[in-house]
């Protein structure tokens, strides 16, 4: 028996990369995966594994996440595990991003996160039990991101510590 036998996780951005590995991880330990990412060419090739359901999901839509979160507990009668993985960067450097690159970054790597919480954590809640892994993009193409990866990073730090204060109390 694995050790997430018949536990019900989300894994944003689960169809490439390290999502797809944690993905994997997880089957590999008995869970059911639902891979949410946007590519829905990915998501093709994820749905094929067993035990993997995949669903379109952009994270930086308040109304996605809500309807996945709907739609996932309908379907398993649960959420026991929120993987937040899903996360971009900018191929610019800090003196070339503009406003419209600046914002999707951090509607996808702040707002998402964020959006994925505020939806799953009252179903976690509700049976008493959850776990929220927030997985903030540690791997980086080149130096021209390490900027904008640490600046995010130091606006993403405390309102994590003040979320898990917050979730303690109710989960």
């Amino acid at each position: 028996m694995g050790r997430l036998e018949n536990k019900v996780a989300i894994v944003t951005g689960g169809a490439s990369g390290i999502g797809e590995q944690i993905v994997d991880l997880f089957c590999k330990e008995g869970a059911i995966v639902i891979a949410a990412d946007i590519n829905e060419e990915a998501l093709k090739k994820a749905e094929q594994k067993e035990n993997v359901y995949g669903i379109k999901l952009n994270v930086a839509s308040d109304e996605e996440w809500e309807n996945v979160a709907k739609e996932v507990k309908d379907r398993f009668g649960k959420i026991d595990v929120l993987v937040n993985n899903a996360g971009i960067s900018s191929e610019k450097t800090y003196k070339d991003i503009n406003l419209e690159d600046w914002q999707k970054m951090l509607a996808i790597n702040g707002f998402g996160p964020f959006a994925g919480i505020k939806h799953v954590a009252p179903y976690m809640a509700e049976q008493k039990s959850g776990s929220i892994v927030n997985i903030l993009l540690i791997q980086r193409k080149s130096d021209k991101d390490l900027t904008i990866i640490l600046l995010l990073k130091e606006l993403y730090v405390p309102f994590q510590k003040q979320l898990q204060h917050n979730l303690e109390k109710v989960v």
